[in-house]
């Protein structure tokens, strides 16, 4: 892997028995997880949201806590677009536009915290304490997210400098990378148009510290939350007219947290494979926190399959191919853990959708929940967002 030098700083109840279109059972409030194995999201476009909020609903969020045979209960939400969830140990984490929720084995707990309607992440940061990203756009010339720290009986928001796409855990630091706005532009070697790397400090007072900036290759990443391994954030990015032609060349980068270095690596794929970053969204490559194995990044695409990058070479295989969809109109999100590969699937011809869970070393389907006519049962105008899998069912 080649080294370069950056500019551095140091509810409702609904029951779908027959995996049919559900019928609902109004009043009831959902106040534990229960026997609940995936969470799902589903809003509108921040765009609809207010119109919607109005004129047809005043919940046009929602959340659903999927069991394994199916069935699912559902807690209305105010609605955020890019939506995440985050399933810690000591429970789910969640927000829309007017409060904070975290849903334990006992209780649903609920903060009020009015913020901005996109969301960039959701994340555990401590083994009790959760974190929300939110892109809440510029104030007097600069660009702020919101952060919204999370515990048992407890909920805190502040604003922090930046215009954050992806966040990742480091050991006890959380690190976040996005464009290089005002204040941070001025260290940029490209202004704004850069990639900055910053270190988040949730508490006791929510700020971000500048770290680096790089303008070769692109701040908006595919992924927003990326792994983390001695001290380096790991990510798939276009490096600037790094390839033979002069063209973007899609690299495995490392970006160090302490120096502010980093170092790239071509992707190396079989002659054979697929064209990845291209036009078509089945094709780029999906990672999450949890990819990193040893010295190898696990990603999906390229041609309904499994990979594994060399982080310090770029040399990537083959591991195996998974079922996310026939058709370049099917869509879908996956999340690794420790053990699996969970796929959500979203059948474009048809309302269903399916949840697949794949044993990651040998790629054999252990679990499969099939929800037909899933779509016909989401609030008017809303889109399926982040999910998320009970830990111990992933990594038991």
């Amino acid at each position: 892997m080649k080294s370069k030098t950056s500019i551095i700083l140091i509810g409702a109840m609904c029951c779908a028995l027959t995996l049919a279109l559900p019928a609902c059972s109004e009043g009831e409030q959902v106040k534990s997880l229960g026997s609940a194995e995936i969470a799902l999201y589903a809003s509108p476009q921040y765009m609809d949201m207010t119109a919607m909020s109005s004129i047809t609903n005043a919940n046009p969020g929602r959340i659903y806590l999927i069991e394994s045979n199916g069935s699912y209960r559902t807690i209305p939400t105010k609605g955020m677009d890019r939506a995440q969830v985050a399933w810690g140990r000591n429970g789910l984490y969640f927000s829309d536009i007017k409060n904070d929720y975290l849903l334990t084995d006992s209780s649903l707990e609920t903060y009020q915290n009015e913020k901005a309607n996109i969301q960039v992440a959701a994340i555990e940061f401590e083994s009790d304490k959760f974190m929300g990203v939110f892109n809440e756009g510029m104030d007097s010339g600069v660009y702020e997210d919101q952060l919204v720290t999370a515990a048992s009986n407890s909920a805190a928001m502040g604003s922090v400098q930046g215009n954050l796409t992806a966040v990742a855990t480091c050991g006890s630091s959380t690190m976040g990378i996005g464009q290089a706005t005002a204040p941070f532009s001025v260290n940029s070697p490209a202004g704004e148009t850069a990639a900055m790397l910053v270190r988040i400090s949730p508490l006791p007072t929510p700020h971000t510290e500048f770290v680096a900036a790089s303008a070769e290759f692109d701040w908006q990443l595919s992924e927003r939350l990326i792994p983390c391994q001695r001290d380096e954030v790991i990510f798939i990015a276009n490096t600037t007219g790094s390839g033979s032609s002069g063209a973007p060349q899609p690299s495995i980068i490392g970006w160090n947290t302490i120096t502010g270095k980093f170092a790239a690596a071509d992707l190396s794929l079989p002659s054979t494979a697929p064209a990845v970053m291209t036009d078509q969204p089945q094709q780029w490559p999906r990672y999450s926190g949890d990819s990193l194995r040893g010295g190898f990044l696990e990603w999906v695409g390229a041609g309904n399959s499994v990979w594994s990058t060399n982080i310090m070479t770029g040399e990537t295989r083959k591991k195996y191919e998974i079922a996310i969809g026939t058709r370049p109109q099917d869509s879908y999100d996956i999340l690794f853990t420790e053990k699996t590969l969970e796929v959500l699937v979203e059948n474009y011809e048809t309302s269903d959708i399916a949840f697949i869970s794949y044993d990651r070393e040998t790629g054999h389907e252990t679990r499969r929940v099939d929800l037909k006519d899933f779509k016909a049962d989401l609030p008017d105008g809303a889109v399926i967002r982040g999910f998320a899998v009970r830990p111990h069912n992933a990594d038991e």
